[in-house]
């Protein structure tokens, strides 16, 4: 198996532990699941060995998941290209994609106010190894947490922080 092949069988090990604590929530009804038929295409022809159809249900599940509204539904689809992207286009590719679907996903949490979505996307781009914006994202969880009154909603994030980023940072980036 070649290095590649490797890291993309991890990839896919490692959505099969995070990605259904990432699916909780999604958006409303059956218009909000479209994105998860072509997923699971993906996933089988990933694991098949055809990345190029992998790849194609991904960009299908991908427009699903924007047309869904699901803040969730994206963070799903932006873990899984990690695994996806890699095989079709290598690593570099496959995180950026990842991180710019990410990115969407946490503007729209954020202005749902959906501290939990917010958490997940963080926990995602800690997973990328993008600690600066993880750290961000916890703290906006944290604070929208905060902004409900939410106690148990901020312990289970704060933890969550630890448990994927470490320690919060120390100074004004903590705050934001």
């Amino acid at each position: 198996m070649t290095g590649r092949a490797c890291r993309a069988a991890a990839v896919v090990a490692l959505l099969a532990v995070v990605a259904p604590g990432l699916a909780t929530a999604t958006g409303p009804g059956v218009a909000g699941e479209r994105w998860r038929e072509p997923l699971a295409r993906a996933e089988r022809a990933l694991a098949g060995g055809d990345a190029r159809e992998a790849e194609r249900a991904w960009e299908e599940s991908h427009r699903a998941a924007i047309r869904s509204g699901s803040a969730r539904a994206l963070i799903d689809v932006a873990v899984a290209h990690l695994g996806i992207g890699e095989a079709a286009r290598g690593r570099q590719k496959a995180v950026e994609r990842a991180r710019r679907t990410l990115l969407l996903a946490l503007f729209q949490a954020r202005e749902r106010r959906d501290h939990d979505s917010v958490a997940a996307a963080a926990e995602a781009f800690a997973i990328l190894g993008d600690r600066d914006i993880a750290d961000r994202a916890f703290a906006v969880a944290l604070a929208l947490a905060e902004q409900k009154r939410d106690a148990l909603a901020r312990e289970r994030i704060a933890a969550m922080r630890l448990r994927v980023s470490g320690p919060p940072p120390a100074g004004p980036a903590a705050e934001r």
